[in-house]
């Protein structure tokens, strides 16, 4: 009995090892011809392929002339590899509005109104604006800008009010507020009555799509030179025992300084 399965578990034993070697034989056999298929095609591709030697032989010689090129050109360093930066959408202009200070932010309306084809005339900036940021002029159209560059506050119906005043002083009935975060509800509803127009982040952000170049919106929304809104000149970032901020490059002639609002 023992001596016939010994004689049962041999015979497993072989038929496994005829199985494998099958298998092994068909493998070699499948990448044979298709070995033999891209030799063939090879041939068709260049006539002057004869045999199998001259197939091997253009081969060998495709493989250093490879080699010779990639010794004359080296691939580039990662670090020499340029990465195109992507192109300005609507969110990232409006997520760059936020990061950006308050005097950048009246910079920026100048610009969208001027290239909305409108003569600009700054008030803002350091000195007191009478709440008037920018007068604009299209024909015989005269709009007062405010811009409000509060990251957290919607417009009050205060703003609303003192914007009519000033629109009242100027001799004027149009008027815009240009902000981050929109309006409450009550000075939207004041604002329609009064026609005073109030635009947010991302209308500001559509409208600098469409009008504002790559170059342009670099220029604004990217840059790490901060100007000081009393002088122009270059602030620069100060340190010390005390809140950081933006002063001016000029100090003590000029005092500018802005406050560090994430806008580093």
């Amino acid at each position: 009995m023992q001596f016939g399965v010994e004689i049962g578990n041999s015979t497993i034993l072989y038929y496994f090892f005829v199985l494998v070697i099958l298998i092994a034989f068909g493998i070699f056999i499948y990448f044979a011809v298709n070995q033999l298929k891209y030799i063939e095609k090879q041939k068709n591709k260049h006539p002057q392929l004869k045999t199998k030697e001259d197939y091997f032989e253009w081969k060998e010689n495709r493989l250093k002339e490879s080699a010779d090129l990639e010794t004359l050109l080296p691939a580039p360093d990662k670090e020499e590899i340029v990465k195109e930066e992507p192109a300005w959408t609507r969110d990232s202009i409006y997520e760059a509005l936020g990061k950006i200070d308050w005097y950048q932010f009246e910079k920026f309306s100048e610009t969208l109104l001027s290239n909305e084809g409108y003569a600009v005339e700054r008030k803002g900036g350091a000195q007191p604006d009478g709440g008037v940021d920018l007068v604009v002029m299209k024909d015989s159209d005269t709009i007062l800008v405010q811009c409000k560059h509060w990251k957290t506050w919607g417009i009050k119906p205060k703003i609303v009010r003192e914007m009519l005043g000033t629109m009242a002083i100027n001799k004027t009935n149009k008027g815009v507020i240009y902000t981050l975060k929109g309006a409450s509800k009550t000075a939207s509803e004041l604002a329609v009555q009064q026609g005073i127009g109030i635009e947010a982040g991302h209308g500001l952000a559509d409208r600098a799509l469409r009008q504002l170049s790559k170059e342009q919106l670099d220029s604004i929304l990217k840059t790490d030179v901060h100007h000081c809104p009393k002088c122009e000149a270059e602030m620069v970032w100060r340190e010390g025992n005390f809140k950081p901020f933006w002063g001016c490059s000029r100090y003590p002639r000029c005092r500018g300084k802005l406050e560090h609002n994430g806008a580093k």
